[in-house]
């Protein structure tokens, strides 16, 4: 935040509103996906998210989306994380519950390491 590339936004009433109403729906998100959603609408952001069912309405409603794995390697590419580094994160994330079907799994791994 000291950097200026992290802001704080707040949703005024009836953009919270609109979050609750997607959260009722059948969309089945959590009420902060709902507001990260409403958000990155608002402002016309990237959409950094996981969960299946925010990424198919994010989608849906035309909004950029991408997720961690995107994140990791987009931070190999700009020599932030060294590939062995993403690799462990990545198989981290796996072990501690991230789901990933175990085909794209091998396919991230071998990509991350011809990045």
């Amino acid at each position: 935040m000291d950097k200026g590339w992290i802001r704080i936004w707040r949703l005024d009433e009836r953009e919270i509103e609109l979050s609750r109403k997607l959260t009722e729906k059948a969309f089945e998100i959590h009420f902060g996906e709902a507001q990260a959603i409403v958000l990155a609408r608002k402002i016309n952001a990237l959409l950094l998210i996981d969960e299946s069912s925010g990424r198919a309405l994010a989608e849906a409603l035309g909004l950029k989306v991408k997720g961690t794995i995107y994140v990791i390697m987009r931070a190999v590419r700009e020599k932030l994380l060294r590939r062995t580094e993403a690799k462990e994160i990545v198989l981290t994330l796996v072990n501690k519950g991230f789901r990933i079907e175990p085909r794209l799994l091998a396919r991230i791994l071998r990509e991350i390491e011809h990045l």
